[in-house]
């Protein structure tokens, strides 16, 4: 599974305008209903809230991966929020987080939900990505760095892949 299977360009945010977390799931959630992959709006949201509170999806690094499973979600979806100043958004490291990938999976299916966490946290950890995915300007230029790490055609210092 390739995260940039799960974004286009209408579930990407380059600039979050909430400074906290249930802001930013809300706004990351309002993509998905705009893009007709939500139509339950607060239970969606309601779902990863009360993910939140049994434990920050913060994971540090400027990183958080909110997430949850709905039976009214017929397929795994994902959306990307950037923000350049930081949210609060409790991280283990207490550190603002400047990347939200925020996933929903349907009930009963943990599989694609637990492979979509392990592959954005494996791009995550690729050197200098969050700094480079940052610097996007728009949601197709996020897509298209997302999908070049992927399959591993970005090219890196010295010219050669960077995974």
């Amino acid at each position: 599974m390739a995260l940039y299977e799960l974004l286009d360009v209408n579930s990407i945010k380059i600039d979050l305008e909430g400074e906290f977390t249930d802001e930013v799931v809300a706004e990351l959630i309002e993509l998905l209903v705009q893009a007709g992959r939500v139509e339950n709006r607060e239970g969606a949201i309601d779902a990863i809230l009360d993910r939140e509170a049994k434990g920050s999806t913060g994971i540090g690094g400027g990183v958080a991966l909110p997430h949850a499973r709905l039976e009214s979600i017929p397929e795994l979806t994902a959306a990307l929020g950037l923000s350049g100043t930081g949210v609060e958004f409790d991280a283990i490291d207490h550190k603002p987080v400047h990347v939200v990938m925020l996933l929903l999976a349907r009930a009963g299916e943990p599989g694609p939900h637990v492979i979509a966490l392990q592959e954005t946290s494996t791009l995550m950890s690729i050197p200098r990505f969050i700094e480079r995915l940052l610097a996007c300007k728009t949601p197709l230029e996020a897509l298209d760095l997302i999908r070049a790490e992927e399959m591993g055609t970005t090219p890196a210092e010295g010219g050669q892949g960077s995974r």
